[in-house]
């Protein structure tokens, strides 16, 4: 029986992330103290967005992952977030928050955006 192989960044495609859409993601909060552990935060994927736009030859295409965060304090996007989900080595994101008008319901739904070129 062989091991499953975890994914890591260099192999992050739209295609490992579509089959996942609807789901929640666990990622963990940046410390906010040396001695505080990091907080998880789970984050549902509701979108891949594939660019149009060429990537850099023989690498990948550029695509985005767009999460909802509903029920948690907002996260700091000027900081990393460690993405710590099984399947996937552990990795720091880039998590902005985003404004998607044709999503918006007023409901306090945050939304977040990890971009790859």
């Amino acid at each position: 029986m062989s091991a499953r192989v975890a994914v890591g960044l260099p192999d992050f495609t739209a295609g490992v992330f579509q089959p996942l859409i609807g789901r929640k993601l666990a990622f963990q909060r940046p410390a906010t103290s040396p001695h505080a552990p990091p907080a998880r935060v789970e984050l549902e994927l509701l979108e891949v967005r594939v660019s149009s736009a060429d990537g850099p030859e023989a690498g990948r295409q550029p695509f985005s992952l767009l999460f909802t965060l509903r029920g948690e304090p907002a996260l700091d996007d000027r900081l990393l977030h460690r993405l710590a989900e099984p399947g996937f080595e552990a990795c720091e994101l880039l998590l902005s928050r985003v404004f998607v008008p044709e999503l918006d319901r007023h409901d306090g739904t945050m939304y977040y955006e990890a971009a790859f070129g």
